[in-house]
């Protein structure tokens, strides 16, 4: 699952009127297991700390569609059109060692944790080499909100004052 989080910027009114105005989106992303979920939680958690504008979209709602392709067995394609449709793109990727992503996938996918174990490792392979995230952010042996903050003081979406900063 990639998380992404929608700020309303300038323009707009809530309710009834669409918002005009172009609307950032930042994609949260990295390999299974790296936090993408509670990262982005706790940055929307955040963002209305600092009364933020903005929407969490979980990715893997808008990619919702039947049949799925069937050289596109994840509906990939159909999620990344669906968010371009939407508005620009920042994108911060979430690392952590593969040891890590692995321990978190064992304690809880405890029934049957191959499938996501061979994700997370060819994710996290894929990600090193594509390279495609504008911030980088580390996510291990740190709490979620610090790493929530890092995430949006460097997208510029929280202000440096917001959670005594």
């Amino acid at each position: 699952m990639t998380g992404a989080i929608h700020k309303h910027s300038g323009a707009g009114v809530a309710g009834d009127r669409a918002v005009t105005a172009p609307v950032p989106v930042l994609v949260i992303t990295g390999p299974v297991g790296v936090g993408k979920s509670t990262i982005a939680a706790e940055a929307a958690w955040l963002l209305r700390q600092a009364d933020v504008p903005h929407a969490l979209v979980d990715l893997d709602r808008i990619e919702q569609c039947w049949p799925v392709p069937a050289d596109d067995p994840e509906n990939e394609r159909v999620s990344h059109r669906n968010l371009a449709c939407m508005w620009a793109i920042t994108v911060v990727r979430l690392r952590a060692p593969l040891a890590v992503l692995h321990e978190r996938i064992r304690s809880r996918e405890a029934s049957d944790p191959d499938w996501f174990l061979d994700a997370a490792t060819h994710t996290a392979e894929v990600f090193e080499r594509a390279q495609v995230e504008d911030h980088l952010v580390d996510n291990e042996n740190r709490s979620a909100t610090v790493v929530a903050e890092e995430v949006l003081h460097r997208v510029g979406w929280l202000p440096s004052s917001a959670r005594g900063q």
